[in-house]
């Protein structure tokens, strides 16, 4: 395959915002890019878990390990240098969307996360998605890495799940990126009851190489009784369902919303979304910066709020009966009802409601704490 190069130095800003370093367009044929994407084949390989299907350029084969199917889209190369990131696809050059820095609702759900910025040297990164298909699926367990994963509730059989893997790996040139990208293996199998869907990266040339990677999830079942859905670097929303959900991310907002059932969440770094609708199920939600935002639908949701640097919002229904503890270090701890509003003094405010026992306690260290209660039905 022949190519042309065309490099643009540009000056980057030191001490402010993060500018490009160096940004390096790789130009292809289009035709010839065309080819290298164009199947050249299919073949069914046999697994204890079932079967799948494969095809991609002749250099290109996945290794896939799973109880469903799996299909490889065809693959792109991406070359990236400093904080600029471009993907030669076709003989086309298109940005990026997905800089550091970005905020989530600009990246593609189930998406591979931030690329890291600044490296020593020229990093290429090779992306391609796959379909992920499984069958009697009751509970539910999702390993990303580097990437949002997004799990919604949708009209189906029982028991059937579909979606799609986005994965990207590095290199230090588009072979070795393309190569390790072809060996990454997604994985579907039953664990304790539960479906774990995860996927296995090959070794990497540096650290630096294997920083790039990652891997994230769009997924959609009918039902489950209980999730697990934990990723390292990335957004995560989990919409319409019943049953136990746990949500752990190191960096990356957190929606859990229409849900029905006890709720877990644990973030280092990203702002929270819960609607609860259980009568009785509990709320906890753990983050260390960022913004909470929690609506209860149920009259007796004992609720757990704490962040160390962000505001809490809070509400819950007419009827509602139990204590309300807020605290704050630095700023208003605010308690409403349609008729009264309490303010604690020194950052602190408790009130209850009726006779019953449900607890809520809402703690944050720098930001205000806002309680609605028996505005919502």
């Amino acid at each position: 395959m022949k190519n042309m190069e065309k490099m643009t130095r540009m000056e980057a800003l030191k001490y402010g915002a993060v500018a490009a370093l160096m940004a390096c367009s790789v130009v292809y044929s289009a035709a010839a890019a065309c080819a290298a994407c164009t199947d050249s084949g299919s073949q069914t390989v046999t697994t204890g878990g079932g079967s799948q299907s494969v095809g991609s350029a002749d250099d290109y084969r996945t290794q896939v390990e799973m109880s469903g199917s799996i299909r490889v889209d065809g693959a792109t190369v991406q070359r990236t240098t400093g904080s600029i990131q471009q993907q030669a696809s076709t003989g086309s050059i298109q940005q990026q969307p997905w800089e550091r820095g970005s905020p989530p609702s600009k990246r593609k759900q189930g998406g591979t996360g931030p690329i890291p910025q600044q490296p020593s040297g020229q990093v290429e990164v090779a992306e391609r998605e796959v379909e992920v298909v499984a069958d009697k699926v009751k509970a539910l367990e999702v390993r990303g890495r580097n990437g949002a994963i997004s799990v919604e509730a949708t009209d189906m059989p029982d028991g059937k799940l579909t979606g799609t893997a986005s994965i990207r790996c590095g290199g230090r040139d588009s072979a070795e990126a393309k190569s390790r990208a072809s060996k990454v293996k997604i994985t579907c199998k039953i664990v304790g009851g539960s479906t774990v869907i995860s996927a296995t990266f090959p070794a990497a040339s540096s650290e630096e190489v294997s920083s790039y990677d990652g891997v994230g999830f769009t997924l959609a079942t009918r039902a489950l009784k209980k999730a697990k859905l934990d990723t390292s670097n990335g957004a995560v929303v989990y919409r319409g369902f019943k049953g136990e959900c746990q949500v752990g991310t190191s960096n990356g907002s957190v929606a859990v919303t229409s849900h029905t059932g006890p709720i877990t969440i644990d973030t280092s770094n990203g702002s929270v979304e819960v609607e609860q609708c259980d009568d009785a199920a509990p709320v906890k939600v753990d983050s260390s910066n960022g913004a909470i935002n929690v609506v209860l639908r149920g009259k007796h949701s004992p609720m757990q709020l704490e962040t160390s640097n962000g505001s809490i919002d809070a509400s819950i229904p007419a009827g509602w009966e139990g204590t309300v503890q807020a605290s704050t270090s630095n700023a208003a701890a605010c308690i409403e009802t349609p008729n009264e509003r309490f303010v604690g003094e020194d950052g602190d405010n408790t009130v209850s409601f009726g006779n019953a026992k449900p607890l809520a306690r809402i703690e944050t260290s720098n930001g205000r704490i806002h309680v609605k209660a028996g505005f919502n039905r």
